[in-house]
């Protein structure tokens, strides 16, 4: 976004000052979004998860990414993406990032076991969640339809996406 080094930083500044809240932030973004998309009938919602690998040296809180065995350290970030049914991008109305957990040696032989909360899928019903929160308030007659990979394919998920009404 920003050409010059200084206004990069300046931005860096910002978003780390003490008194900024990055809940309210992305809050902002995303109702944003929300009007920019009131008035369409339909949106499509893309939802996709990444990795970022970064540099850490344990200080900085961030987790595993990648294999285990690889020490991959980083963030894990899940996306919503509005677009209007011919494609055109109108914004992003739900980011999350999180620091993904080493499990004990115990948690990952059982694995499948965690209660539904537990489980990163969480953050996959938080997103559909907030989007649609963010909906409800600016753009609450616009219908959501939902698309994603394969990560999205969990039978509780597609339960939460039919209980709530929305497409996917």
């Amino acid at each position: 976004v920003f050409d010059e080094a200084a206004e990069r930083q300046a931005a860096y500044d910002f978003l780390e000052h003490d008194h900024v809240d990055e809940g309210a932030v992305r809050k902002a973004v995303g109702l944003a979004c929300a009007r920019t998309c009131a008035g369409q009938d339909e949106v499509l919602v893309v939802v996709d998860g990444t990795s970022l690998s970064l540099t850490d040296d344990g200080s900085k809180g961030f987790g595993h990414v990648g294999t285990y065995s690889g020490g991959g350290r980083g963030l894990k970030a899940l996306t919503s993406l509005a677009l209007t049914t011919d494609g055109t991008p109108l914004g992003i109305p739900c980011l999350f990032f999180w620091a993904r957990q080493m499990p004990s040696h115990d948690d990952s032989r059982h694995r499948s076991f965690r209660r539904p909360g537990e489980r990163e899928s969480r953050y996959w019903r938080d997103v559909v969640d907030e989007t649609a929160a963010r909906f409800s308030y600016d753009a609450p007659t616009t219908k959501l339809h939902f698309i994603a990979d394969r990560e999205f394919d969990a039978s509780l998920f597609m339960r939460h996406l039919i209980d709530e009404g929305h497409a996917f």
